[in-house]
């Protein structure tokens, strides 16, 4: 069973409707069992719980964003999917940057539990937008459409994200559990018009003092150039004269 770990990773968007364009950065992710967040807290001097450090995490970055334990609060998701999860039972991963300097942005979190028998049970894409916004796709894990170690799903988009694709759309998520690496591909379809791939990867690295300052240097402005991206990359599609969608009033 994987535990918590640091892992370098390659971000990669290729948009390709209506017009091509594609950008890529590196950055670094924690993957946090949540059970564990106080003893591994205790055990790194630059990373914390719930308080400042060069690496953190609190809880109000995740889930309902008002401190409300992740723990509970997944599994309240989870049973409204109707997924056997009894509490405190299992494992519950969180793969997520980390605060940096007190600062985090977090396009896509993913929580990974698994059930007391170490069965990948449940994929939770937490997906948050620029404009405050956030939904959680809850995905039961059907090991009937698992080829090898990778997991299949879809689902319909519930959340504003980029001001250029519109809400009828649908996403195809292709996963493979955390180990010493991780992958995930996310196709996004719409009116059933593939027009993005994003992609993540990573290779893993023991989470401990030595390694987060390494990350630390290596990617000296790390959650600020995801945001930054974010944005430049709008620009770009912009002076490329994609079609803009607005903001939903109705969304939260």
């Amino acid at each position: 069973m994987p535990k918590s770990a640091l892992y370098h990773c390659e971000v990669v968007h290729k948009r390709l409707y209506p017009k091509r364009h594609s950008f890529k950065y590196t950055t670094a992710m924690l993957l946090l069992d949540l059970d564990d967040l106080e003893r591994t807290s205790a055990q790194h001097r630059f990373f914390s719980y719930n308080q400042w450090n060069i690496f953190s995490f609190f809880d109000r970055d995740h889930g309902p964003s008002d401190g409300t334990p992740l723990r509970l609060w997944a599994e309240n998701l989870m049973r409204e999917k109707g997924i056997n999860c009894c509490s405190g039972e299992g494992t519950l991963l969180l793969l997520t940057l980390p605060r940096m300097y007190g600062y985090v942005f977090n396009p896509l979190s993913i929580y990974y539990y698994f059930d007391s028998k170490e069965k990948l049970t449940a994929v939770i894409y937490q997906v948050t937008n620029t404009f405050g916004g956030r939904h959680c796709y809850v995905i039961p894990i059907d090991h009937q459409q698992k080829s090898g170690t990778l997991y299949t799903h879809s689902a319909e988009k519930q959340l504003f994200v980029s001001p250029f694709i519109s809400m009828s759309a649908t996403y195809d998520f292709y996963i493979r559990t955390p180990s010493k690496n991780i992958q995930l591909a996310i196709h996004e379809f719409e009116n059933a018009k593939h027009v993005l791939t994003a992609t993540l990867s990573g290779k893993e690295e023991s989470l401990n003092n030595e390694t987060i300052i390494a990350a630390a240097i290596r990617y000296p402005l790390l959650t600020f150039k995801v945001i930054g991206a974010i944005h430049w990359n709008a620009l770009l599609l912009w002076l490329k004269r994609v079609p803009l969608f607005h903001y939903p009033s109705s969304e939260n």
